[in-house]
């Protein structure tokens, strides 16, 4: 059991003292240990890289991200009554709208009043808050992008108490692993005073969760009105108000907006010339002129992800990121001292009848034009949020320096491992990523995974001048069942915007007993025919204004369709048909363009594995730049089907995490 703080009014600010005192100490050692974000690179489906760290500044410590994060998907989402029998799962516009693009009204596909719908799948599935296998991936995911805090949402008087808990469980782990992990920060409105007096017994008053806090000016930071915190607490908190912009748009004294529409106004604390806080975030349910009015998200008329501001035409380009980008623009050139980016894992909005309107309305999040998560998402978008989300905060807040150069050294494929003991730099992945899954779902589903195979632990590189040679450390022996389905995937041109994901060479296909390891290259020619026809069908003039003006699609295509929608069918025009036709094809084209074609095999590559440990022998002709060679970028897989960059997600173990890839420099030789 925790000891438990308890606050008298006398006691507070002597107490808070003593408290901001610790929390200096920890979070200095924190900062040091769990450096934010990594330098690594990535690439996204439309071939844009993650800046690199020589492109950014160097870490910037009196800079802070913070990322609205949700705590809401729990068991009283309705599963969607239109479903075949058997199956289950909620609401899902993205789904639904491929019966009738406007499904606001109709009461035959969606639910009934203020009930939840999601405007995607999550690429983890439509997942419960509180599952531990989410959980886990959240936070690395999160650590990697260089986001010092979670910003919880309590605006609506429930804390979530069963969710929040068991992620601060999960940081605290990462914590005591030497791993870096997010601090954590409430957000209040509704009943506010009973809210934090609840968080406080909660959460604040428990001296396990001490390393969980985020500070600001020495304290934990708490967002609320301050005349509504309690009494005896306002000496223990930093607090800062927050506001819808149209509430009052010149109140940006210590009051924080939690969107925003571009320019973007910041809040300020010392003096108005010194930004504290702005927002960013992908869209927003606000009106499209200056005046930035709310709107409703399901009427397709607030700023989406297309939307540019001031721009003379809006296209419908929303794997883009234009509005995103835009105020990205704008934090860069105000530069605040903590940048708050609403958010990671909304997904859900309520469909909520308007009365003096006579119509329903979804207000919050509708698609994935009209929503602003950037939590990877199934489908066309996949993680180009978050790998914008990424680059955005390297640019904001500077990235780490990748390692110093490895000096060159021969590896001796026959000799001992102890050869590596050496060789730096040491590439270290998270601990536990084949634990298995089983935990429920939303609306009935069920997600169960059994345990994976091998958990990948440390990574070398080094070389002479014949081959480069690749080492790896599992946290388990690795058996020779578990060597097919290892793999190296390798950038032979240190150009990630090549490729597949960056990688132009798989290795480890197949290994056999004689120490031959055979591998692929990447085919390229099928990928980019579909990216060339994807480039085609999506700019065609007639889907500009989709979502808008598609239709209905027949009972073959989906099964949502009535027989009424199926015989509106006839109404169709053949221009109608070719926008929905074109739709589909570019859907299909998105997963093809994905896939790692196998090209050419070639078995001039050598391994050997003893026991955890596995070297691997690849030569330097294989690389573009041969003898020269003067970089390496490459990661492992271990049981990722290579049908998809999504599976880096949610399949097997990678090593390092998500899209990224190591790159390691070598010393010039002497």
């Amino acid at each position: 059991m925790s000891r438990v703080f308890r606050l008298s009014r006398n006691s507070s600010l002597l107490f808070t003292l003593a408290f901001a005192a610790f929390f200096t100490t920890f979070s200095a050692s924190a900062q040091e240990k769990c450096v934010p974000g990594v330098p690594w690179r990535a690439v996204d489906d439309l071939g844009r890289v993650v800046s690199a760290p020589k492109d950014v500044p160097a870490p910037r410590a009196d800079r802070k991200v913070g990322l609205f994060y949700f705590l809401w998907l729990d068991g009283d989402i309705p599963r969607d009554r239109n479903l075949p029998e058997g199956e289950n799962g909620p609401y899902d516009i993205s789904k639904i709208e491929k019966v009738d693009p406007w499904p606001e009204q109709n009461d035959a596909l969606v639910g009934s009043d203020a009930q939840m719908h999601y405007w995607g799948e999550p690429l983890f599935g439509y997942y419960a808050s509180s599952d531990p296998y989410v959980l886990k991936r959240h936070v690395r995911l999160i650590a990697d992008a260089g986001v010092d805090t979670l910003i919880f949402d309590t605006t609506n008087a429930v804390t979530y108490e069963n969710a929040y808990l068991a992620l601060c469980d999960v940081i605290l782990e990462a914590f005591a692993n030497g791993e870096p992990a997010p601090q954590v920060v409430f957000m209040t409105r509704t009943n506010a005073t009973a809210t934090i007096q609840k968080i406080w017994n909660e959460f604040y008053s428990h001296e396990k969760y001490r390393p969980v806090f985020f500070l600001w000016e020495g304290k934990p930071l708490i967002l609320a009105n301050p005349d509504e915190v309690p009494e005896e607490l306002r000496d223990f908190f930093t607090i800062r108000d927050t506001y819808w912009p149209t509430d009052a748009v010149f109140r940006t004294h210590d009051a924080w907006r939690w969107v925003d529409g571009y320019p973007q106004t910041y809040s300020w604390h010392d003096a108005e010339d010194r930004p504290e806080q702005l927002n960013v975030s992908p869209a927003q349910n606000l009106a499209r002129d200056d005046k930035q009015g709310p709107v409703w998200m399901g009427e397709l008329i607030g700023r989406g992800r297309s939307f540019v501001y001031g721009a003379e035409k809006n296209r419908f380009a929303p794997l883009e990121g234009l509005n995103f980008a835009q105020q990205w623009t704008r934090a860069i050139e105000v530069d605040p001292q903590f940048l708050m980016i609403t958010g990671w894992n909304e997904w859900i909005a309520g469909r909520w009848q308007i009365e003096w309107a006579n119509r329903y309305a979804f207000v919050d999040q509708y698609d994935l034009e009209y929503s602003r998560d950037v939590e990877p998402v199934r489908g066309a978008a996949l993680d180009a949020y978050y790998l914008q989300t990424v680059d955005g905060i390297r640019r904001f807040k500077g990235s780490p320096r990748p390692p110093q150069p490895a000096p060159p050294k021969s590896i001796d494929l026959t000799g001992s491992f102890e050869q590596w003991k050496d060789v730096e730099p040491t590439l270290k992945d998270y601990s536990g990523e084949t634990e298995p899954r089983d935990f429920r779902g939303i609306a009935g589903l069920w997600y169960k995974k059994d345990k994976g195979r091998n958990d990948l632990s440390i990574s070398k590189v080094a070389r002479d001048d014949k081959n480069v040679y690749f080492y790896l450390e599992t946290r388990e022996a690795l058996a020779p069942s578990r060597l097919n389905g290892l793999c190296l995937a390798l950038d032979l041109d240190d150009a990630l915007a090549t490729g597949w994901r960056g990688a132009e060479l798989v290795v480890g296909v197949k290994y056999d007993e004689n120490g031959t390891v055979v591998a692929q290259y990447y085919d390229g020619s099928a990928a980019e025919e579909a990216r060339k026809r994807l480039a085609d069908v999506t700019k065609r003039d007639d889907l500009e204004d989709y979502p808008e003006t598609q239709r209905l699609v027949d009972k073959q295509l989906h099964p949502y369709a009535t027989v009424e929608q199926v015989a509106a069918l006839k109404e169709w025009s053949e221009r109608e048909r070719r926008r929905f036709d074109a739709r589909k094809e570019a859907d299909e084209l998105t997963e093809r363009a994905r896939t790692f074609y196998a090209g050419k095999e070639i078995s001039d590559c050598r391994w050997r594995v003893e026991g955890n440990k596995l070297m691997i022998a690849v030569p330097t002709a294989l690389f573009a730049d041969g003898d020269n060679l003067t970089a390496v970028s490459f990661k492992w897989l271990d049981d990722v089907p290579l049908s998809s960059p999504a599976n880096f997600y949610d399949c097997g173990d990678v090593a390092p995490e998500s899209a990224f890839f190591y790159r390691v420099e070598f010393a010039p030789k002497e």
